[in-house]
């Protein structure tokens, strides 16, 4: 943890930014009964702070992101779950499955991803996930980070989360915040 965020103050130095810069609401959708929540077009800032999450109707839920609706193969990710060795995944149509896969009507997921933004450059993102097994006190949620790029140069001006499980979002919620 320590690592990434010397990594994000020295990423913020080298643009010349101020470390105690303020996020700024971008998009905020909701959506129901679907397997896409898209945020519409927003500013490109130079930083980017996206959560989601969702809760399934039944069957599994998940949530792959791309970027300006951009499904090549374009993404390269390295990831970990529940601390185990790391795996990498190359030549993706998308960000991957960031939150771990859940399943049943008590299946929960939450998707936190920053991003550099920066115009001219391919672009960075580290995300952590979450997704319960299960209720109550007995059981505890997978986690899941990964640390990826977008080789897109241009701006990210819209996010879209994408179930590839087999169910539906039943409730989901996609808020971009950003700063430059």
């Amino acid at each position: 943890m320590v690592k990434a965020v010397n990594l994000a103050l020295e990423l913020l130095f080298a643009y010349g930014e101020d470390p105690e810069m303020a996020w700024q609401p971008l998009a905020y959708v909701t959506g129901a009964s679907t397997d896409q929540i898209d945020s519409g077009t927003f500013d490109g800032l130079k930083f980017l702070n996206v959560e989601f999450t969702a809760k399934a109707t039944a069957g599994t839920i998940n949530s792959v992101f791309t970027f300006n609706s951009i499904t090549t193969q374009s993404y390269a990710i390295r990831e970990q779950v529940n601390g185990g060795s790391g795996s990498t995944n190359l030549n993706l149509y998308n960000t991957d499955n960031l939150s771990g896969t859940t399943n049943g009507t008590d299946g929960q997921v939450y998707v936190n991803c920053f991003i550099s933004n920066v115009s001219g450059y391919e672009k960075l993102f580290w995300s952590w996930g979450l997704d319960n097994t299960g209720s109550g006190s007995g059981s505890v949620p997978d986690r899941k980070t990964i640390s990826g790029h977008f080789i897109g140069t241009d701006l990210i001006t819209s996010i879209q989360s994408n179930n590839g499980g087999t169910g539906d979002y039943q409730t989901a919620t996609l808020s971009v915040y950003g700063s430059d």
